[in-house]
């Protein structure tokens, strides 16, 4: 992942120099941040009804493209790590029961608009964020630990990647809030993910084997990311 963001990057700064950005009217940068991401849905056992945010970091190459004054487009390649906690105690202390872990990986290629304000004074900072997003998944893993009397059998982390869908679609929304509004260089943005893909394939073999209602369980995040954009 390191060798293709170095790549790109180093193809962008050529391009630049070739003089084929004209005018600044794309911007290119990288964007670094935080996870904190789950699963929601519930089988009829109550599963996933008390999941925790799993923190995993983000991070990847970003370019964007004036469309107006007040309007623009912005792409991006990110290496996300996401997953949940289903009942994970805190510090492994303060629960006596099941806890489960999913350790997911994706390469992410949102897409969204970049709607600035004209309201003047404090307000004039904030950009609204809408778009969608395709992520592959490049690692699934999943850990559970049962407790029964007294037996605590630890399974995993399994490898669930043939289980779940490994091409998932998504919407995203949230705000941006520049630094520095004229020159527009460092970005701060918080960015709420919404998967519309189901985590489990209809014929999935899941662990526990009392795992029901697949459809249900699907991805959500929410990110916190820092944008350094080189023009």
């Amino acid at each position: 992942m390191l060798r293709v963001l170095i790549i790109f990057l180093l193809s962008l700064q050529y391009l630049s120099g070739q003089n084929l950005f004209k005018q600044n009217t794309l911007r290119y940068g990288i964007k670094i941040g935080a996870n904190f991401a789950h699963i929601v849905g519930a089988d009829d056992d109550g599963m996933f009804t008390e999941e925790h945010s799993k923190f995993g970091p983000a991070l990847g190459v970003t370019a964007e493209k004036e469309l107006g004054r007040l309007l623009s487009l912005q792409g991006e390649i990110l290496y996300n790590d996401v997953g949940s906690k289903w009942q994970q105690p805190l510090l492994g202390i303060g629960y006596d029961g099941n806890y489960a872990i999913y350790y997911l990986k994706y390469i992410s290629v949102p897409l969204y608009l970049k709607i600035r304000n004209d309201l003047g004074a404090f307000l004039d900072n904030f950009e609204l964020i809408a778009g969608a997003a395709y992520s592959y998944n490049i690692s699934a893993k999943q850990k559970v630990v049962i407790e029964s009397d007294g037996y605590t059998p630890d399974y995993g982390p399994l490898n669930i990647r043939n289980d779940i869908n490994r091409n998932e679609y998504g919407i995203l929304f949230g705000i941006n809030i520049p630094y520095n509004k004229k020159k527009r260089k460092i970005n701060i943005t918080v960015q709420f993910y919404w998967a519309l893909t189901n985590l489990y394939k209809s014929d999935a073999k899941t662990y526990p084997e009392g795992l029901q209602n697949l459809g249900q369980l699907k991805n959500r995040n929410l990110s916190i990311n820092f944008e350094y954009f080189f023009n």
